[in-house]
């Protein structure tokens, strides 16, 4: 739950009608219709950070690599290096560089 809206955001363009459709189910059909279905995809994202920051409120979930306490800073290019590495990795919907996974996982971090 942690990586979720980095990774979204960085698949944004390659899966924006998916995340655009998923508002429905996380926000309701009234947030849902009054939403331009071009700002739905962004809308998802916010509403996915929303329960993020309440399972932080209430159960100090890490919403952020740093609130981890259990990753440094420093690590981050061997853990996007294992991330390269792992098979899972492609089927991920965009193509992932090492300049692309360092960028997540800084936003992930801050």
């Amino acid at each position: 739950s942690l990586y979720l809206p980095y990774v979204l955001e960085f698949n944004l363009e390659s899966i924006r009608e998916p995340l655009g459709e998923l508002l429905l189910y996380l926000e309701g059909p009234e947030v849902y219709s009054a939403t331009p279905a071009s700002r739905r995809a962004e809308a998802s994202i916010s509403a996915i950070r929303k329960l993020r920051d309440a399972l932080y409120k209430r159960c100090e979930l890490p919403r952020t690599l740093k609130e981890t306490g259990k990753v440094l800073e420093n690590q981050l290019e061997s853990i996007a290096k294992l991330a390269l590495d792992d098979g899972s990795i492609m089927f991920n919907p965009r193509e992932v560089s090492h300049e692309d996974a360092m960028a997540v996982l800084r936003r992930a971090w801050a």
